[in-house]
Formats: C-alpha cells, sequence, structure tokens
C-alpha cells in the first residue's frame, strides 16, 4: 500500500504491507527506504512481488526488478526481508530465449 504525505511543498512516499490472518490482529508494517536510485521511495510504483517465507506465513519478502544503465545495462533483483529488515540487491541473469523474443 502506498501513501503520500504532503511535508511543506514536498511529498513523501511511505509504503506498508498489512498483514491479517487468523489469530493474529490486522497490521501495517512500514517498509524502510531502500536502494533504488531511480524511483521514488523503495521501488517502482508497480510491479513488485510480495513472497511467504517461513513455514508459519510470519515472514515475507519483497521483490522488484531495476534497470541499471551503468556501467553496462543490466537487471538488479531488489528484495527486502521481513525477517532482518533489511535490503539486498542482486544482479538478475536473465538469458535469451530465442523463440520467444521479439526478432
Amino acid at each position: 500500500m502506498l501513501m503520500a504525505f504532503l511535508r511543506g511543498n514536498a511529498r513523501v512516499f511511505d509504503y506498508f504491507v498489512y498483514r491479517a490472518g487468523p489469530g493474529k490482529p490486522p497490521s501495517l508494517d512500514l517498509i524502510p527506504a531502500g536502494p533504488c536510485p531511480t524511483t521514488i521511495g523503495f521501488c517502482p510504483r508497480h510491479e513488485v512481488g510480495v513472497l511467504p517465507c517461513g513455514g508459519a506465513g510470519e515472514h515475507y519478502a519483497l521483490a522488484f526488478l531495476a534497470l541499471r544503465l551503468s556501467p553496462r545495462v543490466a537487471h538488479d533483483v531488489h528484495v527486502f526481508s521481513s525477517e532482518t529488515r533489511a535490503w539486498s540487491v542482486k544482479v538478475a541473469r536473465v538469458s535469451a530465449d530465442t523463440e520467444t523474443a521479439s526478432r
């Protein structure tokens, strides 16, 4: 969930994950700002994956791809872990599929 706040003339964006489940009260987890320099806040405004982690579903990971143009064109995978409350960034390995690639 995206929340926009106005502070003076600047817009500040905060991102939250809504959590609800049996036996637990609903909650909002504030996601800390992340490492992606080409976006507002921590990630693009769309195309973010939320993945359950752990057997009891108590933790999750957020993941998105970001295009990097320097020093060469590549995609970085940005992952936030609710367990460690930290972001990590890795270079995505992308393979070309000659049957489905646009020509």
